[in-house]
């Protein structure tokens, strides 16, 4: 499985090293810092405790031009089973939202897109972050084997559905109708169809579909409703392709 991160202008691949040694600044009465060693570790320890047959077997890491968000990836291997990557990203510019996504197939660029794990938690850096980002990596860890089996089948079936051009269209025209996508992200969602930007995703298929309409919805600066409009966009994409 290819663990590069999606860069954009100015990104640099940095280690674990580099990145746990960047300075952390202090905390606002508005803005609560979290170190990003502090959210590696926890994964490390909730993975040792609970997928203890996991192994992380390679890890990524890339910050931006100044160094004030980080993004990663981590691949994790058990023999019989499921493979398992996490996705993730962490700021300290008062901006960026800490997110993470766990799956067999999750996507990371730093524009802030994150996609493709069947669980996902995004929070933003109000004070009590900490006690949510534990809460929410707990209940990935320990759900996270039902969800990448059923994850696992959903794709399978979406990248065997092929489709042409009108079908995608006229799929993301009704997204439009039916509210679920904001007109500013249909024309994203068109673009990514129409000249994917991974190879990834240049198969006219349903899989392909489907990374168009997340890929315009992490271009949202709130994070909460990114994450309705996936929820909404997933039952709505199970319904019409019988994906359940």
């Amino acid at each position: 499985m290819p663990l590069d991160i999606m860069m954009t202008a100015g990104d640099k691949i940095v280690d674990r090293k580099y990145i746990t040694s960047l300075p952390v600044p202090q905390s606002t009465r508005t803005y609560c810092v979290v170190p990003h060693e502090k959210i590696l570790c926890n994964i490390d320890e909730l993975m040792k405790k609970y997928k203890p047959e996991y192994a992380l077997v390679k890890e990524s890491f890339v910050t931006n031009r100044d160094e004030q968000r980080m993004f990663f990836k981590q691949y994790y291997q058990a023999p019989g089973q499921i493979d398992m990557v996490w996705g993730g990203r962490n700021g300290y510019d008062h901006k960026t939202a800490y997110a993470h996504a766990c799956g067999p197939g999750v996507s990371v660029c730093s524009n802030f897109q994150i996609s493709g794990g069947d669980v996902n938690y995004q929070h933003d850096h109000y004070h009590g972050i900490w006690e949510k980002i534990m809460a929410s990596q707990l209940h990935t860890v320990t759900t996270v084997q039902e969800r990448l089996e059923i994850g696992m089948r959903k794709r399978k079936k979406m990248q065997e559905i092929a489709i042409d051009d009108r079908r995608a269209f006229e799929f993301l025209g009704y997204l439009r109708g039916i509210q679920k996508i904001k007109p500013n992200q249909l024309s994203v969602a068109l673009d990514h169809w129409i000249n994917p930007p991974f190879e990834e995703f240049k198969a006219k298929n349903v899989w392909s579909l489907y990374n168009s309409a997340t890929w315009a919805f992490g271009k949202s600066k709130d994070p909460q409703n990114i994450l309705r409009q996936h929820t909404d966009f997933d039952e709505v994409m199970s319904k019409e392709f019988d994906l359940v």
